[in-house]
């Protein structure tokens, strides 16, 4: 048996807050991280706490996608625990990208916009690059059984909100992490993204999401 806790943490996004989980069974897994930056990971260490549990005491971390809500901790927390990440394997490119991938990728948000008749200076957020230094990653994929406090969960690849999402999914119980695919409030928009290099078959794969995601709810 495995118990779900929701961590909400804040975020300065629409939405306010957003949910990392603990798994608690066998062992202790973590879903998801909250925002970069110390006062999101120390609200999450307290909140941690509150059930007893240190960064120490978790087995390892998946992430249901790389939007920095849901992503933006791991840094700070590799820098206190060595813990294994897993996330989608098409995050590699993100995950090793360089300066000229990220060129790449600012050089696509300025056309997209020119395209729409928009002014890119206006309506583009100035970025600099930043190299990401994650450690003891490992790439999921679909159809592939990975352990949520110590329970089996299957992997589901469900494209749309991010080109990298993923659900975790009990068959038997219908337990499920999806992510930002289903919020109370809104529906959550899918984000306008660079293609993955190599990768051209996001949009099949994003008709299918709807149909994963009733079968889970039909377990209920």
């Amino acid at each position: 048996m495995v118990r779900i806790v929701p961590i909400e943490l804040d975020t300065h996004f629409a939405e306010g807050t957003v949910n990392a989980f603990l798994a608690i069974g066998e062992t202790i897994t973590l879903i998801d991280t909250g925002n970069p930056g110390n006062e999101s990971f120390q609200q999450l260490k307290t909140k941690l706490h509150k059930h007893n549990i240190d960064l120490k005491d978790i087995d390892h971390i998946v992430l249901t996608h790389l939007h920095i809500d849901h992503a933006g901790g791991v840094p700070l927390i590799q820098e206190e625990v060595d813990v294994p990440i897993y996330v989608h394997e098409l995050a590699k490119c993100s995950l090793n990208a360089d300066i000229h991938d990220f060129e790449r990728d600012m050089l696509f948000f300025r056309q997209f916009m020119e395209e729409c008749g928009a002014d890119p200076l206006k309506h583009i957020v100035k970025q600099s690059y930043k190299e990401e230094k994650w450690q003891n990653v490992s790439y999921l994929k679909e159809g592939d059984v990975i352990p949520i406090g110590g329970h089996n969960f299957e992997v589901e690849h469900v494209p749309g909100h991010s080109q990298v999402d993923i659900m975790l999914w009990d068959p038997q119980t219908g337990d499920t992490f999806a992510g930002d695919h289903i919020i109370k409030a809104f529906s959550v928009n899918a984000f306008i993204e660079p293609p993955i290099p190599g990768n051209t078959a996001v949009l099949s794969h994003c008709y299918s999401t709807v149909s994963l995601l009733k079968k889970s709810a039909a377990c209920h």
